[in-house]
């Protein structure tokens, strides 16, 4: 009997959750977040129900699996920009993450699995979101006349961009993985916060006209975690004593 297709799936207890999520990196691997103390047993029930969902958000027709690969790529949807990356356990190059800017190649000594390996990725993502948000959040300033204080960027577990009393914005580096609409929509957001910092009627109305459509691009976002890989969620966004279990779903 055909099961269907396997789908890879590890569940992770996060304690800051209230309720399950679901998401699927770009190698198709398939993450269940659940509370603190869930039953472990309703998981494939959820799976049942979310069917479709996994269906239409897994990334192509390929096989996945735990073992990542030796080499990918890592588009970066925002800047139009499509980088290959390639492991190499003896490059010679002491840890360190070697960046061809002239051939968009990344190359790094270790594998997908291996978490220091990942983290000189993050910390290379944030820093090409510096500048490649830096950028567009400046031209967006000075089109509507919103001036801001500074601009921080980082890798954050929830929001996509926040914007202090003090006018300082603060971005998420998984913008990186958004199309340019979504991400213009949020930098317009952070923006509208200098002149209204509450999320009043005014603040609506004042979004709307400097980004007519924005109720739609709104509503957009809300679906676009499925968006940013795997690798960017770093081994801190949970417990370290969460436990991390796996299976796999048949997708049928």
């Amino acid at each position: 009997m055909n099961l269907g297709e396997p789908v890879p799936c590890e569940i992770l207890e996060n304690p800051r959750s209230s309720n399950v999520r679901l998401r699927i990196s770009k190698e198709g691997i398939l993450t269940v977040v659940v509370p603190r103390g869930f039953r472990k047993s309703r998981v494939l029930e959820i799976l049942e129900t979310k069917r479709e969902w996994i269906r239409k958000h897994r990334a192509g027709p390929k096989k996945a699996s735990f073992a990542a690969p030796g080499s990918g790529r890592i588009e970066l949807a925002a800047f139009g920009e499509s980088w290959e990356i390639r492991f190499a356990r003896d490059s010679g190059s002491s840890g360190v993450l070697d960046v061809d800017e002239d051939a968009h190649l990344l190359t790094a000594e270790g594998s997908w699995q291996d978490e220091k390996t990942l983290a000189r990725l993050r910390k290379w993502l944030v820093k090409r979101c510096r500048t490649g948000l830096g950028s567009r959040l400046e031209e967006l300033s000075a089109l509507h006349g919103l001036p801001y204080a500074k601009m921080t960027v980082k890798i954050q577990k929830t929001r996509w961009g926040s914007c202090s009393a003090k006018k300082t914005v603060s971005l998420n580096a998984k913008l990186a993985f958004l199309p340019p609409s979504l991400v213009d929509y949020v930098l317009c957001h952070e923006l509208c916060h200098t002149r209204h910092l509450d999320h009043s009627r005014a603040f609506w109305e004042y979004l709307e006209r400097i980004l007519p459509g924005s109720l739609d691009l709104r509503k957009a976002l809300r679906g676009c975690d499925h968006l940013v890989p795997g690798w960017v969620h770093s081994s801190t966004d949970f417990s370290r004593r969460s436990p991390r279990e796996y299976l796999t779903f048949y997708l049928r």
